[in-house]
């Protein structure tokens, strides 16, 4: 699920790139944590859909950090939320809660990829608010209070990925 909020500073990168970029490469999709990192390589490695998201965001302008986020809203199990954006870059952060078993975070982190892909093909959103725009436009609003969308390429994704991790 999609969750805007503002954030004050940019991470810093924890791990190496995820896939085979040159050295000179800068990994668009970036881990904050070896846990997260786990989840984002088992899911490169037993999901053609989560590893073909990877490899097209690797292609964007977004930059996307992978975080565990204990203090998500009661009721979600992720969230994307806005950080900012360079004239040659945008900055969200998928974050995750801690207590998902590891096949949901992989399934869940393959659907947050997934709205950041959305968000990667709408080159003019550029704010938080634009943000929330796009998905309002092109998502639904969920159960848990207005300012969550989703939307159904994310919701297939998840589902998509969970299965194919089932093998």
């Amino acid at each position: 699920m999609l969750r805007l909020m503002s954030a004050v500073c940019l991470c810093t990168i924890l791990g190496g790139p995820i896939l085979h970029a040159t050295p000179a490469a800068v990994p668009h999709v970036r881990p904050q944590s070896p846990r997260i990192a786990a989840w984002l390589e088992r899911g490169v490695a037993e999901s053609a859909t989560f590893r073909a998201i990877v490899e097209r965001l690797e292609q964007s302008d977004v930059i996307v950090y992978l975080d565990i986020q204990p203090g998500l809203r009661q009721g979600l199990a992720a969230g994307l939320t806005w950080m900012a954006a360079t004239p040659s870059a945008r900055f969200v952060r998928a974050s995750l809660r801690p207590d998902l078993p590891a096949r949901e975070a992989v399934a869940m982190l393959g659907h947050e990829l997934q709205h950041v892909l959305e968000l990667a093909a709408h080159p003019d959103v550029r704010s938080e608010a634009s943000l929330a725009a796009l998905f309002a436009r092109i998502g639904h609003a969920t159960a848990i209070t207005g300012d969550h969308w989703d939307t159904q390429a994310a919701l297939r994704t998840g589902e998509r990925v969970r299965l194919e991790l089932l093998g």
